[in-house]
C-alpha cells in the first residue's frame, strides 16, 4: 500500500493514521489505508554514537583536520565514552562518518544521506524507520520521505527520583511528584513541534527506554525501586513515593498490628515504617505487597505518559518503554498493558518469545527490538 502495507491482504477500516486491531485471532498494525502492516526496521538511524575519541592519541591518526579548518564541525567534547584511553574522563572526539559525508556530498550531506539511507532500507526490505532516529530528518516529514517510522522521547525534568540500585540507567521517575506530570508534558511537546501528531506516517512514539525498574530474578533486586524508597523519610516533601505506599498500607491494614502479623514483624508503629526503613527479611507476606506497590509505581507511571500522550498528540500510538529482561518484571507489563498501544520488548538474542516475556497474559499487540 502505500504506507508499506500488505495491500493484496485484507482491508480494514481506515482511519488516516496507524493503528491495531486483533484480526482473524491475532494482533496486528493497521496502516492509515486500513491494510495490515508488517513493522521491520533498523533503531538509532542517526549521526550520533560515531564519534571517535582523539584525546590521549591523537598521533594514532593520519591527516586528522584541524580544528578550525573546513571539517572543524565534526568535532565534539565529550564527557562520556566507553572505554576511554589514559584514564580520561572527558575529552575531544571527531565523527568520521559525517566528515566523510560532507566530503562526499558538500554542505547539503545530511540531506543527501537520509535520501540514499531510505533507498537502502526500501531495497532491503524494510518497512519502517526505528527508534532514537534523527528527529530533524524524519519526525514529522513522512510525506517528504514516505516511509513509516517510530519517534521517541526521553522524559526529562525536575521531578523526584527513585533508584534500583542500577547504575548503568538512569534512575526511575518518581510519576507520584506531581511534577512528572508536567515533566512528561514539556517533554512531549518537544516532539510534537515537529508535527508528529498530524503525520500519518508516524507509526508510533517509545516513551523512556529499558527502564531500570528491578531485576526480576531475585525479589531482593525485583523489588529494590521499592526498597530504596522506604529508606527514604516519608516527612520530607520530596518523599512522593513513599508517601503513596504508607497510605496503601494503611488502607490494606489500618493498623500496624495486622500489618505486622501480615508480615511476620515487630513494627513499633506507623512512625518507624515512615522514618528511613530497612527490610530485613523478605518474607511471603512483605514479598506480597512489594509487588503489589511495584505494580501500584508502574500503573502510575504508565497512566500519567498516557494522558498526557493523549492531550499532546492524540493520532499517535504509544509504544511503550521498551522492556529489558533485566529491568521489568510481570507486574511493570502488566501494568503497561492497561494503557500503552504496543507493548514494546527488547530481546538481545535471536528467538523473539522468552519466560520473561507475558505476551499471553497480557493479550497486547507486541513489538520487539
Amino acid at each position: 500500500s502505500t504506507y508499506g502495507g500488505w495491500a493484496s491482504g485484507p482491508q480494514l477500516e481506515a482511519t488516516g493514521y496507524f493503528r491495531t486491531e486483533k484480526y482473524e485471532g491475532k494482533w496486528t498494525l493497521v496502516d492509515p489505508e486500513g491494510y495490515l502492516f508488517f513493522a521491520t526496521g533498523v533503531d538509532c538511524v542517526r549521526f550520533g554514537d560515531a564519534g571517535t575519541w582523539i584525546d590521549g592519541r591523537s598521533g594514532m591518526f593520519s591527516d586528522l583536520p584541524s580544528k578550525d579548518g573546513d571539517l572543524g564541525d565534526h568535532y565534539s567534547y565529550v564527557t562520556y565514552a566507553a572505554r576511554t584511553p589514559m584514564g580520561l574522563d572527558e575529552g575531544w572526539a571527531f565523527n568520521f562518518y559525517t566528515a566523510n559525508l560532507e566530503r562526499k556530498y558538500g554542505d547539503d550531506y545530511a540531506n543527501e544521506w537520509k535520501d540514499m539511507t531510505l533507498k537502502r532500507f526500501s531495497d532491503w526490505g524494510f518497512s519502517t524507520v526505528g527508534n532514537w532516529s534523527e528527529p530533524e530528518q524524519f519526525f514529522g516529514k513522512g510525506q517528504e520521505n514516505q516511509m513509516a517510522y517510530a519517534a521517541n522521547v526521553w522524559i526529562r525534568g525536575d521531578h523526584a527520583r527513585l533508584s534500583s540500585g542500577n547504575t548503568y540507567w538512569a534512575p526511575i521517575a518518581d510519576p507520584f511528584d506531581p511534577e512528572f506530570r508536567i515533566s512528561t508534558a514539556k517533554s512531549l511537546d518537544t516532539v510534537a513541534a515537529y508535527g508528529v501528531n498530524d503525520d500519518e506516517w508516524c507509526m508510533g512514539i517509545s516513551i523512556d527506554n529499558e527502564i531500570a525498574w528491578g531485576n526480576p530474578s531475585q525479589a531482593d533486586q525485583k523489588y529494590a525501586v521499592i526498597t530504596a524508597a522506604f529508606a527514604s523519610d516519608a516527612s520530607q516533601e520530596s518523599s512522593y513515593a513513599k508517601q503513596a505506599f504508607i497510605t496503601y498500607l494503611k488502607d490494606k491494614y489500618t493498623t500496624i498490628h495486622d500489618l505486622n502479623t501480615a508480615w511476620g514483624t515487630s513494627i513499633a508503629d506507623w512512625a518507624t515504617l515512615e522514618s528511613p526503613y530497612t527490610f530485613e527479611e523478605l518474607g511471603e507476606g512483605v514479598i506480597t505487597d512489594l509487588s503489589g506497590m511495584l505494580s501500584m509505581l508502574s500503573d502510575e507511571y504508565f497512566r500519567v505518559v498516557d494522558e498526557e500522550l493523549d492531550k499532546s498528540m492524540p493520532n499517535v500510538l504509544n509504544l511503550g518503554s521498551r522492556f529489558a529482561e533485566w529491568g521489568t518484571s510481570k507486574e511493570v507489563q502488566m501494568s503497561a498493558a492497561k494503557y500503552v498501544d504496543i507493548v514494546s520488548f527488547n530481546v538481545y538474542k535471536e528467538s523473539v518469545n522468552e519466560d520473561w516475556m507475558y505476551v499471553e497474559d497480557m493479550d497486547m499487540p507486541t513489538i520487539v527490538g
